[in-house]
């Protein structure tokens, strides 16, 4: 069984910050098993050959010494509501085993997102980091469950800064995207911070 999963956009034959993605294995698998990768992941995305102008979703299943890759079309969702949830989830690494996550969004609709609270602290969607914006300026959490790719590109990019967000003054921002490896800043919609909402205890 794999522990921990990538998922890599392959757009027009190319994989989409590629570079970041390797590091984050590579750090999962030193962080928790003390070694490096013996497979040579470089290698084995180079081998993806597909001949399709959509965007591809490629999710790498791995474990230090093993891998699976699973290929398919992605279609992105548009949201109609994210609801705000507390929770002292951690979830430093990509792992396989989403249980925990999984449970905040339970008999959900697939158009409605979980936007995590811990502390009083926004940090992230489940499947998103949240960038939000403030005049002509957009910040993420400095709280972020997980530092995923597409954040951590558009920080060394400088389209994006950082912040802390307490819940309490998301009204102060004008509206969000969510971003992820399969959504960039100009691939994500911009929705209005009236849409996030506080779940009814």
């Amino acid at each position: 069984m794999f522990l921990y999963f990538e998922t890599i956009a392959l757009i027009d034959g190319k994989l989409r910050n590629i570079d970041l993605h390797i590091d984050r294995m590579k750090r999962s698998i030193l962080f928790h098993h003390g070694i490096e990768m013996t497979w040579n992941v470089n290698l084995k995305l180079s081998c993806i050959k597909i001949n399709n102008k959509s965007k591809i979703r490629v999710k790498v299943m791995y474990g230090p010494e093993s891998y699976h890759i699973d290929i398919e079309s992605y279609k992105p969702v548009i949201l109609n509501q994210v609801i705000v949830k507390n929770s002292n989830l951690d979830y430093k690494c990509k792992y396989v085993d989403r249980s925990k996550l999984n449970e905040l969004n339970y008999n959900l609709p697939r158009d409605c997102e979980v936007l995590v609270v811990r502390n009083g602290y926004i940090t992230d969607c489940l499947k998103y980091n949240i960038i939000l914006k403030k005049s002509t300026e957009w910040y993420t959490p400095e709280t972020f469950l997980l530092d995923g790719t597409m954040r951590t590109f558009l920080l060394q990019s400088g389209l994006i800064k950082t912040a802390c967000i307490r819940i309490e003054d998301i009204h102060l921002y004008e509206s969000f995207k969510l971003i992820n490896a399969m959504n960039d800043f100009d691939e994500s919609p911009e929705y209005p911070i009236k849409m996030i909402q506080i779940a009814k205890s």
